[in-house]
């Protein structure tokens, strides 16, 4: 028996080694391509606002973006190089983009957590009230800080890593993830609001949406909180829908998997109502509301509907 797990544990250790060995071959036999003593340097850079700056792009691949604003009149611009990730900065008819060369970092670069950690810094200036566009392949992207600003749009997406909204106000909003949850709060948009995620969870909290809100879920639950909606519609194929203190003039609810479940501010009597579970409860009665133009309509084929008023 000894003699077997002697021999057992022999190959496992061989096994290792060789597998060691194929990497580091791949890597072209250097500890740098493993992502081991490389070294990174982080930049500075600056962009002079002017007034008839309009747009703000940031293309990313490679770190997390936090995008915040400053009380000084420049576009502020911090990251990280090194031989292999670079960054341009580029001005033209009152564009600003800021992009990386699209590095991706290897399969067996997985020594280096350094990537994990990086992040792209944007200061934008108090005054600018333009749109603000990022991209980001693989890494969050955080909006923070951003209360007194007045933006006309705010656009974010990533293939895989989370997006966060936290205070302010916009004219759009518009969120897009693979993967990768998406949380708003403590912010307002005047007009269009769309939000999609194809497997992740979306919140909102002390959120008010005066135009149309859509919001698509492939996989992943919806929690809205102490939110205002003027119209929001809301499609989802696999996952929970809550709410709580929910003030709502139109609600389109469509879902294929899912509960829904929640509070909505007001009187059931004040809108007109059509709910249906094709493989569940529902505590809705159908009604029409002669007199007023609020209106529920929530549809799931498996699922729960549970929606109480107060």
């Amino acid at each position: 028996m000894k003699k077997i797990v002697t021999i057992t544990l022999i190959s496992l250790f061989s096994l290792v080694v060789i597998s060691c060995f194929a990497i580091f071959a791949i890597a072209g036999f250097s500890f740098k391509n493993l992502g081991i003593g490389v070294k990174y340097n982080l930049i500075n850079n600056q962009e002079v606002f002017n007034a008839n700056d309009n747009m703000l792009v940031v293309d990313v691949s490679a770190s997390n973006v936090v995008v915040t604003f400053n009380k000084d009149n420049e576009f502020k611009f911090s990251y990280y190089e090194n031989e292999n990730i670079k960054y341009t900065i580029t001005k033209e008819q009152g564009v600003i983009t800021l992009f990386d060369n699209k590095y991706s970092k290897p399969w067996y670069n997985a020594f280096d957590d350094f990537y994990d950690d990086m992040q792209t810094l944007i200061e934008i200036p108090k005054d600018f009230d333009g749109t603000v566009t990022v991209k980001n392949k693989v890494g969050d992207i955080e909006f923070k800080n951003i209360f007194s600003m007045n933006l006309l749009s705010i656009s974010a997406e990533t293939e895989v890593g989370d997006i966060s909204l936290n205070g302010g106000f916009s004219n759009d909003l518009t969120f897009t993830t693979t993967i990768g949850d998406i949380e708003v709060e403590n912010f307002a948009v005047e007009n269009n609001v769309n939000v999609t995620s194809t497997l992740g969870d979306v919140s909102f909290s002390d959120f008010e949406a005066i135009g149309v809100a859509n919001v698509s879920i492939t996989s992943g639950d919806l929690e809205i909180d102490d939110s205002s909606f003027a119209n929001l519609k809301i499609s989802s194929t696999n996952g929970d829908i809550d709410f709580e203190n929910l003030s709502i003039t139109n609600l389109d609810i469509q879902t294929v998997n899912g509960d829904i479940e929640g509070f909505i501010t007001g009187s059931e009597s004040s809108y007109n109502i059509s709910a249906n579970s094709e493989k569940g409860r529902c505590n809705l009665k159908n009604s029409i509301n002669d007199g007023g133009s609020k209106s529920i309509k929530i549809q799931t084929k498996r699922g729960k509907i549970k929606v109480l008023f107060r």
